[in-house]
């Protein structure tokens, strides 16, 4: 299992899979965090903040875990979840590919915590999945997400119109893309 830890700023926080466990608490964040995080995330209709839902989902995704096809890791501080990095859309030869996508509670932003968690989990899907390619979408008015993926080398390679409905809006979401290097 992915467990890592770490000290930014003087906040020890660790990164980890997303467990049965968390159900609880990942409730807690999206509770806490909802007004934030309706601006600027697609949803599907089902409520974040019912810890039912989120105990359903868990182990719906345990399976992908064991094949490596999605894995959903959390950020912890003092054993409350701040931060969700997600990656999916995990393919294997020929591609070596994923896309991430990632939030953080509006509390911690700034503080450099997604960056070394970001760096830390697409270097284990390096590492352990021997990704090469990892794209990202992200709202082309969402630039504290467009700095932070530029800041991680991360290059615009897209731009999709009417993406995706956000806020009950259809929005614009600009791709982004890096290569990580590595010899397979």
């Amino acid at each position: 299992m992915f467990v890592d830890f770490f000290n930014i700023d003087g906040d020890d926080f660790s990164i980890s899979l997303l467990s049965v466990s968390d159900s609880k608490p990942i409730t807690e964040y999206y509770k806490r965090n909802n007004p934030h995080l309706t601006r600027w995330e697609p949803r599907n209709g089902e409520s974040l903040e019912v810890q039912s839902n989120w105990q359903k989902y868990i182990s719906s995704i345990i399976k992908d875990y064991n094949l490596a096809k999605f894995f959903s890791f959390t950020i912890k501080i003092n054993n409350e979840i701040v931060g969700l990095i997600n990656v999916s859309d995990i393919k294997k030869r020929p591609n070596y590919s994923c896309n991430i996508n990632f939030s953080l509670d509006k509390r911690y932003q700034g503080k450099g915590i997604m960056q070394t968690s970001l760096n830390k989990v697409l270097g284990w899907m390096q590492k352990y999945q021997k990704i090469r390619c990892v794209t990202a979408y992200c709202m082309t008015n969402n630039k504290v997400s467009l700095k932070l993926l530029t800041s991680l080398n991360f290059k615009k390679v897209g731009l999709f119109e009417d993406y995706a409905i956000v806020n009950n809006e259809w929005e614009d979401f600009f791709l982004l893309k890096k290569n990580l290097t590595q010899i397979l």
